[in-house]
Order: C-alpha cells, then sequence, then structure tokens
C-alpha cells in the first residue's frame, strides 16, 4: 500500500534507569495486530529522558520516520517489537500478530451493509473500516454511485457521498422488506486507484 502510513497511537512508557531489566508499560494493551502490506507506524518514549532510543523488529523491516517508525511486516509471522536504549539494551519488547489489511464496508446514514436501514431519510454514504478497530482513521473517498430497489428496475446514478434528494424520497415510499442495493466507485485518501463496493439495505 504506497505512501500508507497508519499511526497506531502506541507510546512505549518506560520505568526505570535505563537498564536491561526495565518494566514496560503499552499505551493501548489491546493493540496487539499489525498489518501485511502496509506500512505501521510506530513512536517510543522513555520516562528517563533517554532520547537516543531505536527501534528493531524481526519478521519485519524498520525504517525510521520522523519521530517513530515504519514496521512493515515480510510475511505472516509474529512481528517482535523492541526498544533499545543509547547503551543498546533492549528496554521492552512486544510482540504483534500479522493479519491482511480488511476490507472496508460500506454504510448508508449509520447502517451498514447487510443490516436494515435504521433511518429511510439517510442520504450520507460512507466507505470505511470498522470505527471500533486501530483501522477506524483510514480515510475513502466515493467518486460514483448507482443504487437500485428491488422490484422497480430503475438505476439510478449520482457522484459524491450523498444521495440525490429523488433517490431518498424513493427510499422512503418503497414498500417494507424492500431491498435497496448501492455500488460505488471509491478511492482511498493519498492514492489513486479506484476501487468499487457493494451494499445492500433491507428496508
Amino acid at each position: 500500500m504506497r505512501n500508507l502510513i497508519f499511526y497506531f497511537g502506541v507510546l512505549l512508557m518506560f520505568f526505570g534507569s535505563g537498564n536491561a531489566n526495565a518494566q514496560a508499560v503499552i499505551g493501548f494493551p489491546h493493540h496487539d495486530r499489525i498489518y501485511k502490506g502496509f506500512e505501521n507506524y510506530f513512536e517510543c518514549g522513555s520516562t528517563n529522558g533517554d532520547t537516543l532510543l531505536s527501534m528493531s523488529a524481526t519478521n519485519a523491516s524498520v525504517t525510521k520516520s520522523g519521530n517513530g517508525y515504519i514496521i512493515t511486516p515480510s510475511g505472516n509471522k509474529d512481528v517482535v517489537i523492541s526498544v533499545i536504549n543509547s547503551n543498546n539494551e533492549t528496554l521492552a519488547t512486544k510482540t504483534y500478530r500479522v493479519f491482511a489489511l480488511p476490507n472496508p464496508e460500506l454504510y448508508l446514514g449509520n447502517t451498514i451493509n447487510g443490516n436494515k436501514l435504521d433511518y429511510r431519510l439517510s442520504s450520507e454514504l460512507k466507505v470505511q473500516m470498522d470505527p471500533y478497530t486501530t483501522l477506524g482513521s483510514l480515510e475513502f473517498n466515493i467518486n460514483t454511485w448507482e443504487v437500485s430497489l428491488s422490484g422497480s428496475g430503475k438505476v439510478y446514478k449520482g457522484t459524491g457521498n450523498m444521495l440525490s434528494d429523488e433517490v431518498v424520497e424513493q427510499i422512503r415510499i418503497a414498500p417494507d422488506n424492500t431491498e435497496l442495493t448501492i455500488n460505488c466507485n471509491y478511492e482511498q485518501s493519498n492514492e489513486s486507484i479506484t476501487k468499487k463496493i457493494v451494499g445492500k439495505f433491507k428496508l
């Protein structure tokens, strides 16, 4: 994933005087995974003021980037990340499981693909990762959309992330149990590759 940097928000804080037995606390301990084919961004810090820290990793490449490091898994094996001080002592290590980057989902308003539409006057389309995961910060732009309602035989088309007033009205008056299908072309921010996504919603 070219030009893709994800900030995990993982800040490693160390307690002690900078020796190899120093204990480590992870700022967000539930973040125990990193993603394959993705530039995972980490920062580290020390409570004893040591600013000459570095990071290393097994089964991954490590590249300095600004105040932190980009760690990119080289395969499917767990990645062990270590933080090293200026005396070449390992202050902390943590193991991360490696996962493939999941596909995003299409939302209409606050309703995710596959569910019953909560509010029939919803007009905003969103392509996003599960907002409750560490990938919720990734942004996507919707270029075009097509909408169809089961039983109508008509296809409505538009651009951007908002459905037209005509489509919203057709959704409002459609019989219960009608299936709403939305096809979108979208791009991830900072990339120029157009992808397709489909959402189906029950009315």
